[in-house]
């Protein structure tokens, strides 16, 4: 099994939850988008961050996030998301407009 580790900051359904936690260690803060010093602190040991409109990934938070190869974007739109900072730092970004699709994130996570 994939222990990666993820970090959710915004609520998702508790399927899409339970799928994930069936492979990789999560931590779910539902309501962490609204404090960067606990984004900060949480994401200090993902590899995946999932967002979905709220979470702003700014230029400190995705330097920060020294382990972080992975940003899995939830809905339309990537307007939340620095996609320069992402792309000078390799991170990768997957998005879906479906919670279906979580499933496919976390296998797509294992190649990271």
């Amino acid at each position: 099994m994939d222990m990666s580790t993820i970090f959710i900051s915004e609520f998702i359904t508790s399927q899409a939850l339970e799928t994930l936690k069936a492979r990789h260690t999560v931590i779910y803060q539902p309501d962490a988008y609204q404090d960067p010093k606990q984004m900060t602190d949480s994401l200090i040991a993902a590899q995946a961050w999932i967002v979905r409109n709220l979470t702003k990934v700014s230029k400190e938070l995705v330097e920060g996030a020294k382990q972080l190869k992975v940003v899995g974007r939830l809905g339309v739109g990537l307007e939340n998301i620095d996609l320069n900072t992402c792309a000078e730092r390799g991170i990768c970004l997957l998005y879906t407009s479906s919670l279906a699709c979580i499933y496919h994130f976390s296998l797509r996570l294992r190649v990271y």
